[in-house]
């Protein structure tokens, strides 16, 4: 089974781009983004006409799936070894 959250590759540095996969219907994915200056956008109907200032349920999920991620995945520090610093 897929992810329901898919990050994407973007020729910028400054947007983040997700797909989030339909609860509803699993064949529909929208394209969520966070942009450099902390701003959210998502491509679905609710965000696209209402822009509910919570945001929709996709945003709300990927800023959760975010959180979780970047907790999981924090690098491990090693220790430094001097006489293999060239």
């Amino acid at each position: 089974m897929p992810e329901p959250i898919e990050p994407v590759e973007t020729y910028s540095s400054n947007v983040e781009a997700y797909f989030v996969e339909s609860e509803s219907t699993h064949k529909v994915k929208y394209a969520v983004a966070l942009n450099d200056d902390g701003k959210w956008s998502c491509s679905c109907p609710d965000w696209m006409y209402r822009r509910p200032s919570r945001g929709c349920k996709h945003i709300m999920r990927v800023a959760s799936w975010r959180s979780y991620n970047q907790v999981i995945a924090a690098p491990v520090t090693r220790p430094r070894f001097a006489a293999l610093d060239v």
